[in-house]
């Protein structure tokens, strides 16, 4: 078990020694040809040994926790780039052994090199030397997101009295496609410790890449359109095709995987295709042909048949009423129907009333 208290490179050794049970020595069958240097080595002067020894030494790296550094979200859209500043905190005993006084006592690098067998230990240099990596969920999120993560250290400082070393780091993120992901910022001195630094990537959908229109042939009837599409390899490449969640079932696509040629040959044929169910619905779609490093989408519209009004084409029942304009029209006298009036009638303000007074 190792609880380390301070940030500091620990050392111990197990030993494991075998015996006989009867008390005897083992013999040395080949002692006489053994040179005087490796007798040395060995520890023996005579042709038995007592004891066999097995001696594995021990290195205890501590690695300080975070638990209050609340992980770094970087999130960018497909297909564009985003740079952003990240600051990190050492803390340890950094004015121990081979204190540090200033920031021109440690050096700080990318890794280069692995400290996994640790052979080198006792030649580290004094001067304290911090090597900074990002380490990745799994080989496959390595391969998908190391051409697209980049980490530069743009500046140092040091803090004496709270023994506090402050990096400034600028991460360069890229995604190619739509992903979640975590990685760590690693920091790790030899003589000290290691540093971790959780950091979520996020990659949203890119922009659309174009659009396609399918007019529809009528009710339950296919209508589709095809292009072509390249690698962008010099060989053939592996694709599916799908369609992303929220799209309208009655899209298809043909075929849902297979290979792109090459960029220099005719190219891939990809039939998209459209069945309406209903008249008067606005059908919708986001296609996705997505290769190991390419993502395109493509939205996808469903349009209503077309439909054109007949021209001279004669009707086959004649609605023209031709006796229309010889039937003669009424005319109206109102000066001799007004001269007539008796009373007000119901739209005058004084309804029914005599319009001719009696004299008296």
């Amino acid at each position: 078990m190792f609880v380390p208290k301070i940030m500091r490179l620990q050392k111990t050794m197990v030993v494991i020694q075998m015996m006989r049970a009867n008390g005897k020595s083992w013999p040395i069958d080949n002692f006489d040809e053994l040179n005087t240097e490796t007798k040395r080595t060995m520890g023996i002067d005579s042709g038995e040994i007592q004891t066999i020894q097995w001696i594995y030494p021990i290195l205890g790296l501590p690695q300080a926790k975070h638990a209050k550094f609340p992980p770094v979200v970087i999130k960018c859209q497909s297909k564009k780039r985003v740079e952003e500043e990240l600051d990190v905190i050492l803390t340890g005993d950094f004015l121990g052994e081979n204190p540090i006084l200033n920031v021109s006592d440690f050096i700080v690098t990318p890794r280069r090199h692995s400290y996994a067998s640790y052979e080198d230990i006792d030649g580290i240099p004094i001067k304290r030397e911090f090597e900074y990596e990002i380490i990745f969920e799994s080989e496959v999120m390595r391969s998908n997101l190391q051409s697209t993560v980049a980490l530069y250290l743009m500046k140092k400082s040091y803090n004496i009295r709270a023994e506090m070393i402050t990096l400034a780091f600028n991460l360069i993120f890229s995604p190619k496609k739509p992903l979640r992901s975590e990685i760590t910022l690693k920091i790790e001195c030899i003589t000290d410790g290691i540093w971790q630094f959780p950091i979520i990537l996020i990659a949203t959908e890119p922009d659309v890449d174009d659009v396609i229109n399918i007019e529809g042939a009528g009710l339950y009837k296919e209508s589709v359109v095809d292009f072509t599409l390249t690698s962008r390899k010099r060989y053939a490449e592996p694709f599916t095709a799908y369609f992303l969640s929220g799209s309208d079932p009655e899209f298809f696509v043909k075929p849902q995987s297979g290979e792109l040629a090459s960029f220099d040959s005719d190219g891939t044929v990809i039939i998209v295709g459209f069945k309406p169910r209903m008249y008067g619905k606005k059908y919708k779609a986001r296609l996705v042909i997505e290769t190991e490093e390419t993502y395109s989408l493509y939205a996808v519209n469903g349009l209503p048949q077309v439909t054109k009004s007949p021209k001279d084409v004669e009707a086959k029942i004649d609605t023209t009423n031709k006796m229309l304009n010889s039937k003669p029209v009424p005319q109206r006298n109102f000066v001799c129907e007004n001269i007539n009036l008796v009373k007000t009638g119901v739209p005058s303000t004084i309804k029914c009333a005599p319009l001719m007074l009696k004299n008296k």
